[in-house]
């Protein structure tokens, strides 16, 4: 049997688990997504200059 106080720390000890996991993941996926963005702007300004060319 678990006490009282061993459900409670391991509520707090997996919460922060899970926070930390969480704030990884949106971390990742933010960086990725911008990284996107920016590969998006820098390949519709490459075409933009071509069309200048032409």
């Amino acid at each position: 049997l678990q006490s009282p106080l061993n459900k409670v720390v391991n509520l707090v000890l997996a919460n922060r688990v899970t926070s930390a996991l969480m704030q990884e993941f949106i971390s990742y996926y933010s960086n990725v997504s911008l990284r996107r963005r920016k590969s998006s702007r820098r390949l519709f300004k490459d075409t933009l200059n071509y069309s200048l060319l032409f």
